[in-house]
């Protein structure tokens, strides 16, 4: 696997760590974070988003303990996280991923598009197979054109993830 700069998680992997059975691929993702959260700066990173999308299951089943865990975990004083805020650059970059990949929901590409805000972001770990592999989206505007950086999608697969732990240690 190519070096990570850093690593954007999406929502499924928060719902990984805190719904998901205790499997391989949670075990191997909780090493990343673990691995992660000694690092310094942030490696990791993520949307304020990710937040109303981790929080609607546990609000329908009146889920308290959920809810404060993923509350504590996209937090915007996290130390292991950084989580970055919905604005309206963000929101224009979200309609650009929709307008070059029309197969992108809009939830994927405020993810997409918030991984390629973010400085020294390489990689998307997700599950979500709409999400293309590798992504850069251009901007044409008044005859200018403005290439974004390009972002990798990475399956949380065993491999994977043991792959991810390694180059962090």
């Amino acid at each position: 696997m190519e070096p990570i700069g850093r690593l954007y998680l999406d929502t499924n992997m928060f719902i990984l760590l805190g719904e998901g059975r205790d499997d391989d691929r949670r075990r191997h993702l909780l090493d990343v974070v673990s691995a992660a959260n000694l690092k310094g700066p942030p490696f990791l990173c993520t949307s304020e988003f990710t937040l109303a999308e981790l929080l609607v299951v546990p609000f329908r089943h009146q889920n308290d303990k959920l809810i404060e865990l993923y509350k504590g975990w996209v937090h915007p004083d996290a130390p292991w996280l950084e989580v970055a805020p919905v604005d309206r650059d963000l929101l224009i970059h979200s309609a650009l991923v929709r307008d070059q990949f029309p197969g992108v929901k809009m939830p994927d590409a405020i993810h997409l598009a918030t991984a390629l805000l973010l400085k020294d972001c390489t990689h998307i770990l997700t599950a979500d197979k709409r999400i293309p592999r590798k992504s850069l989206i251009t901007m044409t505007r008044w005859g200018l054109s403005r290439t974004s950086k390009e972002i990798t999608a990475i399956e949380p697969s065993t491999e994977n993830l043991k792959s991810i732990s390694a180059q962090l240690q």
